[in-house]
């Protein structure tokens, strides 16, 4: 009967360990799992960040460079011109000119959205 009583004891603490050690696996895997991920996101969010602000650069040279603002204020010029030449009344060519120039704040705006 003592033999039995061992025997049952082994069994039933082979049980509740193998459990535990099983638990024990499965925790260390999930943060060898969230350590993967935090990795590959530190190594990713640098590169993803400097290509957001190197396309935001892009774009500003694009729209705010010196040469293309210039050529931008030589063909509102000359639209603004052509409206009142074709009768068009001052304020309102006036008008019509400005929304030619980009805002730079509704710009960023979008490009915020997008991201």
């Amino acid at each position: 009967m003592a033999e039995e009583r061992k025997g049952l004891a082994d069994k039933i603490r082979n049980e509740v360990l193998g459990e535990k050690e099983k638990e024990i696996r499965i925790k260390v895997s999930d943060a060898e799992e969230v350590g993967a991920i935090l990795r590959a996101v530190g190594k990713e969010v640098p590169t993803l960040v400097r290509g957001i602000v190197d396309a935001i650069d892009e774009l500003m040279n694009k729209f705010y460079s010196p040469e293309v603002v210039r050529e931008r204020a030589k063909a509102i010029a000359e639209a603004y011109k052509t409206l009142v030449e074709a009768g068009i009344p001052e304020d309102k060519a006036l008008e019509l000119a400005a929304r030619q120039i980009p805002d730079l704040n509704l710009l960023i705006e979008k490009l915020s959205k997008m991201i």
